[in-house]
């Protein structure tokens, strides 16, 4: 993807905020905070890669931010929006 300035980590990353299903949300977010710790720890060994990091840490504030979204509904028995009622149940 062209647009994305670290698409090591950012294609999957992408594909979290683009996923309805809570379910596969949950998958897809493991397997993107992987990726990133993995490219977080290249970054420590080399100089530089400020800009790198500070993406990162938003990037794992919004994973964060959207695991806790998908608790609270969830925990309240809502359906995610677009998502269907059985998909609150995952």
């Amino acid at each position: 993807m062209a647009d994305l300035k670290y698409p090591e980590w950012q294609c999957q990353y992408k594909a979290v905020l683009l996923e309805f299903d809570p379910r596969r949300a949950r998958e897809l977010i493991a397997a993107t905070e992987e990726t990133i710790f993995a490219r977080f720890q290249a970054l420590s060994l080399s100089p530089g890669g400020d800009d790198e990091r500070q993406a990162i840490a938003d990037a794992v504030n919004a994973l964060y931010a959207i695991k806790q979204g998908h608790a609270q509904t969830a925990k309240a028995g809502l359906r995610p929006a677009g998502g269907s009622p059985r998909s609150a149940l995952a």
